[in-house]
């Protein structure tokens, strides 16, 4: 009787790390790819932007050319400004270029800036 039992309880433990080894890595990062062109598209959809600065000035941005950094593992940035109110006597152009990192939270899934340069 006991050599049937040791048996089965053989093949079952046999049958179950079979199984665990075919399930996918439990301990693996999910990742999710997306491509420069959908980061673009997701964020010229909240441009132009204007803010206006104590009634004296107006900036408005436009959407920002985003460019991957994958050297350095962070996403640049250049950005259009323009500045025009009543304390300039015209209206005034240019450009700032911006490097970041975002990092994943996963207590809220929630992806944030973490440094800019």
């Amino acid at each position: 009787m006991k050599r049937k039992q040791l048996l089965t309880l053989a093949i079952w433990t046999a049958l179950g790390g079979a199984g665990l080894l075919a399930l996918p890595d439990a301990r693996a990062q999910p990742s999710y790819t997306v491509s420069s062109e959908q980061l673009q598209e997701a964020v010229a959809q909240r441009f132009p932007m204007r803010y206006p600065v104590g009634g004296l000035l107006n900036l408005d941005l436009q959407a920002p050319r985003l460019r991957l950094l994958p050297d350095v593992n962070r996403l640049g940035t250049e950005m259009v400004v323009k500045a025009a109110g009543p304390a300039l006597r015209r209206s005034y152009a240019g450009t700032f270029d911006l490097d970041f990192a975002l990092r994943y939270e996963a207590s809220d899934q929630s992806i944030a800036r973490t440094s800019c340069a």
